[in-house]
Order: C-alpha cells, then structure tokens, then sequence
C-alpha cells in the first residue's frame, strides 16, 4: 500500500522540499558536497571551498526539531546514480539512519565524506549520519531506451510504484467539469468526454498487444480536454483535436516507425 507523503510527515512542522532533475552532468560534488570555486574577498584571488549540495542541506533540515524533508527527483535513471549517490546509496535504507526521536541507534551507518563540509547537525568531522525523515521520492521512464537502466543497488532500496494511465481520473473529471459550463453544453460534453475516454482505452489496448504495456499512452496527452480552465465545450473540442494530431499522432509514428499496417491496426 502507499501511503502518501502526509501520513509520513504527519507532526512534522518544519518541511523543505526541493525538485531536482537528473542529467549526464550531474555529480556527486553538485549534489552531495564538493569543491567549489570562491573569490577570497581580502585579496580577490580564487579559492575553492567545500560547498555543500542540495541532499546535504536537505538532510541538515530534517535532523531538526520536528522537521521533515522531501527530495523530488526527476529523470532518476538520466543520470549515473551510483556515481551522483556515492556512498550514500547505503544510508538510503531506513535501518541505516537515526531513529525517529533523532537518537544514534547501533544500526545507523557512519559515512566518510571525501569533502567534508563544516560541522553541522547531520556532519561531525566528516562523518554523515543519515537523519530518519528525509523522504525521497523519484521518477523515471521504464521505456525510454536511450538512457541506461537505475543502478541495480539504487533501485533494491525504492519501493518501486508503477503508474500506469488514469482513465478514472478522467471520468472523474467529467462531472466537475460539469460545474463549470452551462447547462445547455451538458449533452454535448458528454459525448467529447465519452470520445476521449475510448480513444485512449482503444488505443492503449491495442499498443499492449503488439508493443507492451509499459508503452500505452499517458492520461495526460488529453488533460487539457479535462481541465477546469480550458472553458467552454468547443474549447475542449478543440483541445482533443489537438491533442490527437500534434501528441497522439507523431507519438504512434514514432512507435511503429515504419509500421504503417499496424499503426492502421493501432489506431482501428
């Protein structure tokens, strides 16, 4: 079951979150801790100084008092994450941190810092102890082939949750969107809203046949035919016209490149 982020951070006052991309250039000193380049202010010559990186300071926010913290990190596997994690990968593990009340427990894992930063709640003399409340919550596409697979030793320390396209989140959708037009428009969307729901349901059926489930199509492609703030019926018309031609379209030639009769097949 998951639970969501509220039920993990329920008594915590201070919260800090911070988004993050992952990308070939991303390294453990831009986001552990590392040498940075400075101006020294009495001579105005270049020095370097160990700076620390946004999982440091994240983890200096939750060792406080009723704190918690939250990293986002998108495109996990654009990046080489056993590279970028280093030795933290280890502490990622919850029996491998601080116990909840902050105590040093004999399971927690000490970890040598190669650039260690100043002393501070989570940092003593180079040593990191992984506090109990940093939550990390990451993504990625299990189809997109141009990246390498997540570190196999990363990936044993996630719980792993697929999500797959919402048709429900859209059928939900319908009656609050209701609320928003005219009561003349009601029949009328009820067909545009109908419409969509099957393209996708047809179509994503199809592509798990001859492609695979992990390749079906997002309920997203046609959110904005949902959306409150798209307006009015012809304007949601549009938008799954649009969505259709500019996104569904190019994203099913691109798949069955050079599959003309079964991209006819696909699309019925």
């Amino acid at each position: 079951k998951y639970e969501p982020m509220q039920s993990f951070t329920e008594g915590r006052v201070v919260k800090k979150t911070l988004f993050v991309t992952f990308h070939q250039s991303m390294s453990y000193e831009s986001f552990v801790a590392g040498l940075r380049p400075d101006i020294d202010p009495t001579t105005g010559s270049i020095i370097y100084k160990v700076k620390k990186g946004p999982f440091i300071e994240l983890a200096e926010n939750a060792a406080g008092q009723d704190a918690a913290s939250l990293l986002l990190i998108d495109e996990i596997n654009r990046g080489n994450t056993a590279e970028i994690f280093g030795e933290l990968i280890t502490v990622l593990e919850v029996d491998k941190r601080k116990a909840e009340d902050g105590a040093k427990t004999e399971l927690a894992v000490e970890v040598m810092l190669p650039y260690p930063p100043e002393n501070g709640p989570v940092t003593q003399d180079g040593i990191f102890v992984m506090p109990f409340h940093l939550y990390t919550l990451a993504s990625m596409n299990s189809v997109d082939r141009s990246v390498a697979p997540l570190d196999s030793a990363l990936r044993r320390r996630f719980q792993i949750i697929e999500i797959g396209p919402d048709i429900e989140l859209l059928k939900l959708q319908v009656q609050i969107v209701k609320g928003f037009l005219n009561v003349g428009e009601h029949d009328e969307w009820n067909k545009i809203s109908f419409l969509a729901c099957k393209l996708l349901e047809k179509i994503n059926r199809n592509i798990a046949v001859f492609r695979g489930t992990d390749f079906r199509l997002g309920h997203a492609y046609f959110w904005k035919v949902f959306a409150p703030e798209t307006g009015t019926v012809k304007s949601r018309k549009q938008a799954l016209i649009a969505a259709f031609r500019e996104k569904v379209i190019p994203q099913l030639k691109e798949m069955f490149r050079d599959q003309q009769e079964l991209l006819k097949t696909i699309l019925g």
